[in-house]
This record gives structure tokens, C-alpha cells and sequence, in this order.
């Protein structure tokens, strides 16, 4: 029981962590455009804040999945680390962090900034930058999730 206990908990806090991480890509898919609509000062404002989740929520989250995922696995015997499930979840976790650090961060400074200068043509290519890999991580976000549902490979 204490044991079922801990692993309740850890896969708890595992839930929310890639909950949170999905949660913040739905919340700027839906919120980015009506912001861009609000004109420049608030969407550069946006733009700068979505910036400060890669450190204040979306690092957090992945650690923590990234902890507690390791923690679930080394601590049932009936999951492997070489299950399909388990290296897709490493995966998207290394995926999300490069991302984050190499895309997310220097390109959304970039577009506050050009968003500010009214540079307008590159606003158009950093916005698409951003997209298009904010497409990747969150299908695979969410092809990772249905994956540790699924127990793909165990």
C-alpha cells in the first residue's frame, strides 16, 4: 500500500507536469493571434511573457516529467526504460528542451523586437519559425501522452 502510494503520487505529478507543458501550447495557439489583433505593444508584451514560460513553466515541466518519469519506471518492475513509451517520453523531453533553449527563446526576443521596430516582414518569418516548431512539440507532446496512456511497447 505505502508503495502503491508513492507511485499514485509520482504519476500524479507527472500528469500535471505534462499537462502543464501541453496546457501552455494550447494557451498560446488560442491566445497568440487574438493578442497580435490587440496591436503591437500588446503583443510584443505577449510575445515577451511567452518567452519567460520557457523558464517559469515549461523547464519546470519537463524536469518534473522528466524526474518523475524516471522515478515511476525505476521503481515498477513491470515497466522497462527500453519500453517504446518510456524513450518517447526522454525523447520529447530533450526535443521540448532544445526547442525551448535553440527556437522558442532566442526567436521569441527576436520577434518582441521586431514586433517593437514594426519590422513586419520578419515578424512574418519568426512567426512562422515559431509555428511551425510549435506545431512539432506540441503533436508530439501529444502523441507522447497518448503513447504513456497507450503503455506503447511494455
Amino acid at each position: 500500500p505505502e508503495g502503491m502510494v508513492m507511485q499514485n503520487t509520482l504519476l500524479l505529478i507527472h500528469i500535471l507536469a505534462a499537462s502543464a507543458w501541453l496546457g501552455g501550447n494550447v494557451v498560446q495557439i488560442i491566445a497568440g493571434p487574438a493578442m497580435e489583433k490587440a496591436g503591437a505593444g500588446p503583443h510584443a508584451a505577449w510575445v515577451r511573457a511567452t518567452v519567460k514560460l520557457g523558464r517559469w513553466l515549461y523547464t519546470p515541466a519537463a524536469l518534473i516529467a522528466l524526474v518523475t518519469g524516471f522515478e515511476l519506471v525505476r521503481s515498477n518492475s513491470a515497466y522497462e526504460f527500453s519500453a517504446a513509451f518510456v524513450s518517447l517520453g526522454f525523447f520529447a523531453v530533450i526535443v521540448g528542451a532544445t526547442l525551448g533553449m535553440a527556437v522558442f527563446g532566442p526567436t521569441g526576443r527576436a520577434l518582441a523586437d521586431s514586433i517593437d521596430r514594426g519590422d513586419y516582414t520578419l515578424v512574418r518569418t519568426l512567426k512562422g519559425k515559431i509555428r511551425m516548431w510549435g506545431t512539432i512539440d506540441t503533436v508530439l507532446v501529444l502523441v507522447t501522452i497518448y503513447a504513456m496512456v497507450a503503455k506503447l511497447g511494455a
